[in-house]
């Protein structure tokens, strides 16, 4: 069922304001804007308000809890520039497909799973190349090695999430097929090779995707990435694979646990 047949199926009817007590505390320190945001979160989170759902308009809102429009705007603008809510012109604004969110060394696989989706995998290239020396520092080979080149597009539903480019040194796994990577690699690695994951030295930036990205992801407008570089090292200190990848950052979440070394 896509959008429009779900929005049909409500008949367009919105959320309601619960009738309970004001959720805004004016005397507060905390920006009204901020108290409004977490309104609106406790409702999807709580699943009051489904994906898809028609939340209230800015009149009503803005009514119900004696605040200004501008400010409503304000609330419901952050909300939609992180991913939560989405517009449609002339018919309002609803609530997002929830994000994934994938914790520390957890693959897409298990984030998707512990998320209730099922994840699935089209491999869209697949061959044995000679890697750049850029490549060959990050895993510590010597320019004799050969990897895998695997190029993964990582869906949930079928909204493509990841864009993945993966290089796995020959040496460490011998003869794999393309087949192998439709799934997880973590998985791969741990039940055929007995490899366990131990840590990932990784970079993680935003960035502005260009057209090629666009196209990438078969979007058909500019959404928020986040670009991910990151060496999977075992644990016993190898640095297994190396992997390039964009990810829709409206559609998926790092949780990073950071501690003071």
């Amino acid at each position: 069922m896509d959008r429009n047949d779900l929005k049909q199926k409500m008949n367009g009817k919105p959320n309601h304001i619960s009738n309970n007590i004001s959720p805004i505390d004016k005397e507060s320190p905390v920006p009204i804007y901020y108290q409004l945001e977490q309104y609106i979160m406790s409702k999807i989170k709580s699943g009051e308000w489904p994906q898809d759902s028609l939340i209230p308009s800015e009149r009503e809102l803005s009514e119900a809890f004696d605040v200004s429009r501008m400010t409503i705007r304000q609330a419901i603008n952050e909300l939609v520039s992180e991913g939560f809510l989405y517009r449609q012109r002339g018919r309002g604004t609803y609530v997002s497909e929830p994000k994934i969110e994938q914790s520390d060394v957890m693959s897409f696989t298990e984030a998707a799973l512990s998320h209730g989706y099922k994840a699935s995998t089209d491999v869209k290239n697949f061959k044995v190349i000679s890697p750049a020396p850029a490549i060959l520092e990050k895993l510590k080979l010597s320019d004799k090695d050969k990897v895998y080149y695997v190029q993964r597009f990582r869906m949930v539903n079928t909204t493509i999430i990841a864009v993945e480019n993966v290089f796995l040194p020959l040496k460490y796994t011998g003869n794999l097929g393309r087949e192998d990577f439709t799934g997880s690699i973590y998985m791969l690695l741990k039940d055929k090779y007995d490899y366990m994951i131990d840590h990932v030295d990784a970079n993680i930036e935003a960035i502005i995707p260009r057209e090629k990205e666009i196209k990438l992801f078969e979007s058909k407008r500019k959404v928020p990435m986040l670009k991910v570089t990151a060496v999977h090292i075992t644990n016993k200190n190898i640095k297994l694979y190396y992997e390039e990848s964009i990810y829709r950052s409206d559609k998926f979440v790092f949780n990073i646990n950071i501690y003071k070394g």
